[in-house]
């Protein structure tokens, strides 16, 4: 497996960004303190004072030590901010107590083994470092000899396709089932699309021999997740997700008509299961540009805070809700146990993940 540190911060920079380092470092640390934040400290003054008023800059670059004050000042005060937004966005399952006691800003939460959603989201935190360019990936003894940061990434592409059927459904109050970790047509996707529409009580799979090349050859028919949302037992709306943690040809994962159509040709009947509606889920925050190429597709966007908003544990009134949530817990557990291999690196010591997360005690 790999590891991974946090650079240095050379700056006052996003106020999500302070809050993701903070709480990397809490759920290692078990808390961490605006001193514990890894800082460059002559390039923060320096950057610090370039950023000020053209009459006050002379001043702060004569006075580094208080150009780094105020700096740490600024850092300590956004993170407290948003980890208290955080903290009452998520609820109970946010990880951490915030600001227990003088000098500590975070302090991680006894039993992270039992809160999936507090550590989903931190893996979204740490995803969000990675595509900041805020942490670094290196190889440990036996492990990858290229790309180590892939020991995070493609577990995190599947966990991220659980989380976003998982909100989507809650935002919806539909019933989701998975199709992302399919691999096989024949093997996995028909299987599942079958168990779509039993749960609809409506439509059927086409058998693997009435499929074209195309349909044939497909993993997952372009769709990471199905949410069906029922009123009273009647299907009411079928919802297709398309979830990437990509940065670039985003509009591939974009669930747009052509989409549902390809979707619809692996059913007998594909208006079954209509009406359909596309979402799209990325775990960034809000972007216009994305939300532009959604509206180009007829594709709802789904970002980081609504994604946060609902992310909470699926109802499991009905039998078959119940199932469809055991179901999604132990996929998101699989790759968080991936995840959990991975090891943090801070100056001259190593911290594995699910030594604090998987392994944590509960009170």
């Amino acid at each position: 497996m790999s590891y991974f540190q946090i650079k240095e911060l050379e700056r006052v920079e996003d106020d999500d960004i302070h809050l993701a380092i903070a709480e990397i470092m809490a759920v290692c640390l078990g808390e961490c303190g605006i001193e514990d934040i890894p800082c460059d400290n002559d390039e923060l003054a320096k950057n610090y004072a370039n950023s000020r008023p053209k009459d006050q800059r002379l001043g702060y670059l004569e006075e580094p030590q208080l150009a780094r004050k105020e700096a740490l000042d600024n850092i300590e005060g956004s993170i407290r901010i948003l980890a208290e937004s955080r903290a009452e966005q998520l609820g109970r399952w946010y990880p951490f107590v915030v600001a227990p006691r003088d000098g500590v800003l975070l302090a991680r939460k006894a039993g992270l083994r039992e809160n999936v959603e507090g550590t989903c989201y931190l893996c979204m935190q740490l995803h969000l470092l990675y595509s900041a360019d805020r942490i670094e990936f290196g190889m440990l003894p036996g492990g990858r000899e290229e790309k180590p940061h892939l020991d995070f990434t493609q577990p995190f592409q599947k966990l991220f396709e659980i989380i976003a059927g998982i909100a989507i459904a809650n935002e919806t109050g539909g019933l989701p089932i998975l199709l992302g970790e399919s691999r096989s047509t024949k093997r996995q996707l028909l299987a599942r699309l079958s168990s779509v529409c039993r749960c609809a009580e409506r439509g059927a799979a086409k058998a693997f021999d009435q499929l074209n090349l195309n349909q044939r050859q497909s993993n997952d028919g372009g769709i990471d997740a199905v949410i069906l949302k029922k009123k009273e037992d009647e299907l009411q709306e079928t919802i297709l997700v398309g979830a990437t943690i990509q940065k670039s040809h985003l509009r591939k994962k974009m669930v747009d008509p052509q989409a549902i159509h390809r979707f619809r040709g692996f059913l007998i009947d594909g208006d079954a299961l209509s009406p359909y509606r596309g979402f799209f889920a990325h775990p960034m925050p809000y972007d216009i540009g994305r939300r532009g190429l959604c509206g180009e597709t007829n594709c709802r966007y789904f970002h980081k805070d609504d994604i946060l908003r609902n992310l909470r544990p699926l109802s499991d009134a009905p039998p078959i809700a119940s199932y469809r949530k055991t179901s999604a817990e132990r996929s998101a557990i699989v790759q968080l146990r991936r995840i959990g291999q991975l090891t943090f690196r801070l100056e001259f010591d190593d911290y594995r993940i699910d030594d604090a997360i998987v392994n944590a005690e509960v009170d």
